[in-house]
């Protein structure tokens, strides 16, 4: 008999990342690259991954996952400025096959290294910093991009193409054992698609801030999987799932705050 969870998540992942491209192209469109970076960096994939883990798997393999993709989210950061850089001096494809490139490059580096929670945390700091520090004009200088005209069946396709993906994704992890699981499940698919369909539309240079506005909150992801990695085997899976998705909203949230008062200070300074 097949099991039902091999059925559904696909199905889940599917419908669940179709939504979030589609939302953060809408937000881009709509109010600017910070709050389609907001989107694309909500734990869709990855929350689903670590739901249905924790249902087959027990804690210690769901921890050892997590120490891997909290290690692993570097890979999402280099991909993000891989994109940022290439975006606004190339097109699509070679935007796209560079910078999953990078992010291939440096999953095999990270697969050979052993990490611990300190370790890794230590990485994103390194990286999400230096990251945000390299881009920061980048980010600032984004604006919203507006609405073209298109296809009616072009962002649904492009996304349930994209969903298609992460099911094989995911389908592929369980059969290769924590390690690779914990990478895997750290693949930039909702960058990548979000990528692959507003380049073309609007330019590389539209494009870019939005990958470098990511590299603020993407670390709302490694929040998330520290928890897992510090929690699941003391609090068991419930609780520490429950407290890994409230570190991961509590980034954005926060990002949102900080942004709101750096404009009431702005505003009152020109007033």
């Amino acid at each position: 008999m097949i099991d039902p969870h091999l059925l559904l998540t696909p199905a889940i992942k599917i419908v669940a990342i179709a939504v979030l491209v589609i939302g953060a192209l809408k937000a881009a469109e709509g109010a600017g690259p910070f709050w389609g970076a907001l989107i694309i960096s909500l734990p869709v994939s990855v929350g689903p991954t670590y739901f249905i883990l924790a249902l087959d798997h027990d804690p210690a393999f769901v921890a050892q996952s997590a120490l891997v993709s909290l290690a692993g989210t570097v890979t999402i950061g280099l991909f993000l400025l891989a994109y940022a850089g290439l975006a606004s001096v190339s097109g699509v494809v070679v935007s796209l096959s560079g910078s999953i490139g990078a992010w291939a490059a440096s999953s095999l580096l990270v697969g050979q290294i052993s990490w611990n929670a300190a370790t890794a945390t230590l990485a994103n700091l390194t990286v999400f910093g230096l990251g945000g520090w390299a881009t920061r004009r980048l980010a600032a200088s984004g604006a919203p991009l507006g609405r073209r005209d298109k296809r009616w069946f072009e962002t649904p396709f492009r996304a349930l193409l994209v969903g298609l993906l992460v099911a094989s994704v995911t389908s592929i992890s369980y059969a290769v054992g924590p390690k690779a699981t914990g990478l895997l499940a750290m693949f930039p698919i909702a960058s990548a698609s979000l990528g692959g369909i507003l380049q073309p539309r609007f330019g590389g240079r539209a494009v870019a801030p939005i990958m470098a506005s990511a590299l603020r909150t993407v670390p709302s992801l490694a929040a998330g999987l520290l928890v897992i990695t510090l929690t699941v085997g003391p609090l068991g899976k419930v609780a520490s799932l429950s407290a890994a998705l409230a570190a991961t909203l509590a980034w954005p949230l926060g990002l949102v705050a900080l942004r709101a008062r750096r404009r009431a200070r702005l505003a009152a300074a020109s007033a």
